[in-house]
């Protein structure tokens, strides 16, 4: 057991938890370490998204330009589909 998860294309990066309307952004819950610059793919019911992380914001507002790993919830711009459940996944 090696306490993350592993794969050779893709890592599991976080649960989304909700989406903030006011602010167009998705809630997530992380599980793994990524930065502004990783490409990423929403998992989602009705069909995934690929897009690059361009942006991370903390609870307090503030940009962030990577998330160490487990414990953290971050926001992330997103303009689309308003999903009500969904997984991220960061491609290695």
């Amino acid at each position: 057991m090696v306490g993350y998860s592993s794969s050779d294309r893709q890592q599991f990066f976080g649960e989304i938890t909700g989406y903030d309307i006011e602010k167009k952004c998705l809630e997530i819950d992380v599980k793994n370490k990524s930065s502004v610059g990783d490409k990423l793919e929403l998992v989602l019911p009705e069909g995934n998204i690929e897009f690059t992380l361009e942006t991370l914001i903390n609870p307090t507002g503030e940009a962030i330009t990577v998330t160490p790993g487990n414990g953290y919830t971050v926001r992330n711009p997103h303009t689309g589909t308003v999903p009500k459940l969904g997984l991220v996944a960061r491609y290695l």
